[in-house]
């Protein structure tokens, strides 16, 4: 079983849901995603940090107005690749959010070896028609593949 398996289904033993939270590096700004952070690590009902690399474009249709802006004012401070050189491993399980800019600038094999023991899962933020083809690489990683799920798929 997974790391993420593991805290969805601990939280379900103890009666709860499992609470995934979306936080994105320096946003607002760096100060206050920090506090956030220190808050999301510390609460009990939190399971999973769902993180990102901030970007400022090739954004999915999943990607809403908020979100973008929320990316594209945390981009001011400091922008995704340099956000991936510093990172460090999260006090909870982890899934990081890969948009298109950051993996078109690195390729999906770079970025497993930066986040190698610091993200638990990684999901691409925009359908993959063969996401199967991606799989081998993320478990030598050990890191969980999160599929993008979206409405015509089911």
């Amino acid at each position: 079983m997974t790391t993420l398996n593991v805290a969805v289904k601990e939280a379900n033993d103890k009666g709860a849901l499992a609470l995934m939270i979306y936080a994105i590096p320096n946003f607002p700004d760096p100060d206050t995603y920090q506090d956030i952070l220190a808050i999301l690590h510390e609460n009990p009902c939190v399971t999973i940090i769902e993180t990102t690399f901030p970007v400022t474009s090739r954004f999915s249709e999943f990607a809403n107005q908020t979100i973008q802006n929320a990316h594209r004012q945390a981009a001011q401070f400091t922008d995704g690749l340099s956000i991936m050189e510093t990172l460090q491993p999260f006090k909870k399980p982890t899934v990081g959010v890969l948009y298109r800019e950051t993996y078109e600038k690195l390729g999906y094999e770079a970025i497993l070896q930066k986040i190698q023991g610091k993200i638990d899962g990684l999901l691409f933020e925009w359908v993959i028609p063969n996401v199967e083809a991606y799989a081998y690489s993320f478990e030598r990683y050990g890191i969980e593949l999160v599929q993008c799920a979206e409405p015509s798929m089911t």
